[in-house]
């Protein structure tokens, strides 16, 4: 389950909450999704560690490939599969 908790021109942050361990009545959630969309910048966090980070392709301070692509740093320990979902819905427009 996901919730979306602000929304504004240049920032988007949803909250992820994975079953059994949270709900939307703790308002704990397992994972928080921050960032910019129109930019691809996201960054995931659980609790107080950074899970994965995305950010375009710059080259010294400009944009080397269009904004359709960006660069996705998963750090070690962190389910891959389960991070690219939540990525690839965070960049979704509605």
């Amino acid at each position: 389950m996901a919730k979306s908790i602000s929304v504004c021109s240049n920032r988007k942050e949803v909250h992820v909450f994975m079953p059994p361990r949270s709900n939307f009545q703790d308002m704990k959630a397992s994972y928080r999704l921050i960032g910019n969309t129109s930019r691809r910048a996201c960054t995931i966090i659980s609790g107080d560690s950074i899970v994965s980070q995305t950010n375009l392709l710059y080259k010294l301070k400009k944009v080397v490939y269009s904004t359709r692509k960006f660069r996705v740093t998963i750090y070690p320990g962190n389910d891959t599969l389960l991070v690219m979902a939540m990525v690839m819905n965070f960049f979704m427009e509605k």
